[in-house]
């Protein structure tokens, strides 16, 4: 990585992490990796915008100062995730113990994620997306046994869920179940019949299922819609990253060399990939969980920067009612800042105005309304 850089080890228990943050000033893009014994955890990206110095080189101190405040925040973040882990950990209330999960599974902390939401389970065992959740970290684990059962779990309870019957289908598919397969993808279909992946997958099945009628034939005979699905894949924002391009292209080059074992097994890595991948953000479960368990007040700039990050996701969630929800309650905790700040500020009035009766009554009001008020939020917060 270009440009300036530092980098840290922090442990948490008999665990050690390895932090680097650095940023590439061709990119003007600042990272954040996390490791563990070498592995890659997760990783924390911002673009930052170019600040010129004298003679119109970059600003290093402004440069610096991003990238320390990036490093010593995710610092911050994994501490306190554990910190929380542990302090929730004898809590029989699902909420937390669901948001926590939700939260390792995007940090890719899988083993934390799952034991989170088998607590939640065990506490909630309705909870349709905790099970969604587990087998999404079961499918990254490659424990496809345990990926079917909790998935299946998820649609007993509710069994119009397309991501799931999808997932369904996914897994048959790479344990060549294709009759399951084919049941579940076709479901998934008659519900969301521009389900793009699904329809990918449906691709996938039909070719291997060919293949297992006739193994001897090393002709490759792609079915068409494995080509235009694939294509409308490769154009939505969701895989507009080099990540996801980088697997395209390589799909691309096992299928113009023809080699059938290649084609398959590429074929079959990008349709698991795609089944495990992670569409959401953990941002507000977060700011919920750091605000109740995190151990210190949260600074007013704290929550107002949480609450920039939550509205900026208002378009890919605006049909999720949980989101409005939570940010109500975000809104009522400002509120609550607001309303302390205010009661100082009319104690400030009559202070310096004894006689002041219009600051004095409103004072008064504010005392008694203040109770209630903080009685209404801590309702809402369990």
């Amino acid at each position: 990585m270009k440009g300036f850089g530092c980098q840290d080890k922090i442990r948490v228990g008999e665990r050690e992490f390895q932090i680097h943050t650095g940023c590439d000033t061709d990119k003007n893009k600042a990272l954040t990796e996390v490791f563990e014994k070498g592995n890659f955890i997760f990783e924390i990206a911002k673009p930052y915008k170019i600040r010129r110095g004298l003679g119109d080189s970059i600003d290093e101190t402004y440069l610096k100062k991003i990238i320390l405040d990036m490093h010593q925040q995710t610092i911050d973040e994994v501490l306190i995730l554990f910190k929380i882990k542990e302090k929730i950990a004898t809590l029989n209330h699902h909420l937390p113990h669901y948001r926590l999960g939700k939260i390792f599974l995007v940090k890719n902390f899988l083993l934390e994620a799952v034991a989170n939401l088998q607590t939640a389970i065990h506490i909630k065992p309705d909870d349709t997306e905790s099970y969604r959740l587990l087998g999404l970290a079961y499918i990254q684990l490659n424990d496809f046994p345990h990926a079917l059962q909790a998935l299946h779990q998820a649609i007993t309870i509710r069994p119009d869920q397309v991501e799931v019957l999808n997932s369904l289908g996914v897994i048959y598919t790479q344990l060549g179940d294709y009759e399951s397969a084919r049941s579940y993808l076709q479901q998934a279909i008659q519900i969301k019949p521009h389900f793009h992946e699904c329809n990918f997958n449906l691709g996938i099945f039909l070719y291997l299922s060919t293949i297992a009628e006739n193994p001897r034939e090393e002709r490759v005979v792609l079915p068409a819609r494995v080509f235009r699905s694939l294509k409308e894949i490769r154009e939505q924002n969701a895989y507009a990253d080099d990540e996801w391009q980088h697997q395209f292209e390589r799909v691309d080059e096992k299928i113009k060399r023809g080699n059938k074992n290649e084609i398959i097994d590429t074929l079959k890595d990008l349709q698991i990939k795609m089944a495990g991948r992670i569409d959401f953000s953990a941002v507000t479960d977060q700011f919920f969980l750091k605000f109740m368990y995190g151990g210190k007040e949260m600074t007013r700039d704290e929550i107002d920067r949480y609450e920039r990050q939550i509205l900026a996701e208002s378009d890919k969630v605006k049909n999720v009612p949980e989101y409005w929800n939570d940010l109500a309650v975000l809104h009522l905790i400002q509120c609550r800042d607001n309303f302390v700040k205010a009661i100082s500020e009319f104690e400030n009035s009559t202070r310096l105005n004894e006689k002041f009766t219009e600051a004095a009554n409103s004072l008064e009001l504010m005392k008694r309304g203040k109770k209630g008020f903080l009685i209404l939020l801590r309702a809402i917060l369990k």
